[in-house]
């Protein structure tokens, strides 16, 4: 089989760089070089189809994401390393909101030996879905031993990544200034790094810990901080939270309203992620706003991933 053409390897290489940023334009590229792929060596073929499948679920287009994974998976039988099908295809069915189907593909990963930097994002992945789990022993040996990898790899990206992670773990587990001490530090890291939409993240859920404990001085003081990031990041769902915060507030310390009931009920509303969900479920019952989030989408049979030749060695390796 003939290598990849330079100039294709420019591109995915470019493409990679761009993801974050990008997604729309990796696309383009991906299609750009779709016909040229099935006359490229395997590992580059499936390093195209799982990179595009990510670009694909940045941009919520989940069928030709999971589309893209089977291509990769029919590449398996000619000897072609697996782990990292499985990491992206727990990447696209978490971003589905399936949690058990993400579970399933990042324990799957889990069976094959990886490098430095795709087992930093590995642990960080299963940490993730095991915490939703309530298996918060796991999820805190998983982050710990991931934070780890990543500081000796000076994986800067990923540093944040695991403070943000271990801050939520932290606050669910009812240590309240760990959990602070840590997401300071991942919202400082992602504004030196700027990234401003996960220093936003961030900046919500340190704010949601000082919410828990009504710690209103130490909210009040931060709030500025993350709002500004907030309307920089032109999040919706960012600026819903931080709306709530505030309704919370007033209501709990007897202030002026800027929402009443029913329009911050209206708003919640709006919140799509599940992963904000648990967190404005809490504060609407200390207000006693008789809102009730959505039930966590459960992946039905028919619609479930399978990548039959990834899902073998898996179980091999498993059993």
């Amino acid at each position: 089989m003939v290598a990849a053409e330079p100039s294709q390897v420019e591109l995915y290489q470019r493409s990679v760089a761009m993801l974050a940023q990008n997604p729309t334009q990796v696309i383009a590229n991906y299609e750009q070089s779709l016909p040229l792929l099935p006359q490229a060596p395997a590992w580059y073929q499936r390093d195209w189809y799982l990179l595009a499948a990510r670009a694909y679920t940045a941009n919520l287009f989940f069928t030709q994401a999971r589309n893209s994974l089977k291509r990769a998976d029919a590449l398996v039988p000619t000897g072609i390393a697996a782990g990292d099908i499985a990491l992206t295809a727990g990447f696209v069915t978490y971003h589905q909101q399936f949690r058990q189907g993400a579970r399933f593909w990042f324990t799957c990963a889990d069976t094959f030996q990886n490098p430095p930097e795709t087992r930093a994002k590995l642990l960080l992945n299963l940490g993730v879905v095991e915490a939703f789990a309530g298996d918060y022993d796991n999820a805190m040996r998983h982050y710990q031993t991931g934070l780890a990898l990543a500081e000796q790899q000076q994986f800067d990206t990923l540093v944040p990544m695991y403070l943000n992670s271990l801050g939520n773990l932290h606050w669910r587990m009812g240590q309240y200034e760990s959990a602070i001490t840590a997401l300071r530090q991942a919202t400082f890291q992602y504004a030196k790094l700027k990234n401003i939409v996960s220093q936003s993240r961030a900046g919500v859920n340190l704010l949601n810990v000082l919410v828990t404990m009504e710690d209103w001085e130490r909210y009040q003081r931060l709030f500025p901080v993350i709002d500004q990031a907030v309307t920089e990041a032109k999040h919706r769902e960012f600026r819903l939270m931080l709306n709530l915060f505030e309704g919370v507030r007033q209501r709990r310390t007897q202030q002026t309203l800027s929402l009443s009931d029913a329009e911050l009920k209206t708003q919640l509303t709006e919140l799509h992620n599940v992963n904000l969900h648990a967190m404005a479920q809490l504060l609407a019952d200390k207000i006693k706003l008789g809102w009730q989030a959505p039930k966590v989408p459960v992946e039905p049979p028919e619609q479930q991933l399978r990548l039959p030749h990834t899902e073998a060695l898996c179980r091999d390796k498993m059993t």
